[in-house]
Parts: structure tokens; sequence; C-alpha cells
């Protein structure tokens, strides 16, 4: 399906802010994967507005600073647009 393979560019934008994720949708979806490994937020994958309240409060304000800080650094890792600049000379044989 296409949540399988699909990854929302506004993650992007939230890990360059540091807002640590919420996302809600199937635990399969290639959005909560990649927050789940990278540790920057959390997944919610029911329709029960009782559970989604409860995961949500169990998002700790230490949880929070966390995945902010980890999110900032996967950001700085992988995204910045100098690193995306020398990887995509380095595909092109240019560096």
């Amino acid at each position: 399906s296409i949540a399988e393979t699909s990854l929302s560019s506004k993650i992007l934008l939230a890990l360059n802010s540091g807002i640590p994720i919420v996302a809600h949708g199937p635990d399969y979806s290639a959005n909560s994967k990649f927050i789940t490994r990278n540790g920057v937020g959390i997944c919610i994958n029911t329709l029960d507005p009782n559970i989604i309240s409860h995961q949500l409060s169990l998002f700790s304000e230490d949880s929070r600073i966390d995945s902010s800080n980890k999110a900032m650094s996967l950001y700085d890792r992988h995204h910045l647009p100098e690193i995306n600049i020398l990887k995509m000379l380095r595909i092109l044989g240019l560096k």
C-alpha cells in the first residue's frame, strides 16, 4: 500500500525544527517505522479516543525533550543542504 512506501515531507520540517513528532496511522506505514526506528516521536495507530488520549499522556516532557534532541541530531547528520549536495555529487561521480 502507499502507506508502506510514502514518507511525509513534513517529517523533515519537524526534524529541522526539533519538534517531537506525533504520528497517527497504521504501524506498518513508512512514517511510523521511521519515527519509531529513529526515536523522534510517538506513533499512535488506533481510532479509539481514550487510547489516543492515554498514549499522548504517556509522552512525558523528558520523552519529548529526548525526541527533540534526536530529531535535530538526525537532521544535522543526514538532511542539511550541504550534506545532500555532497551526496548528490558523489552519486553523479563528481566528488
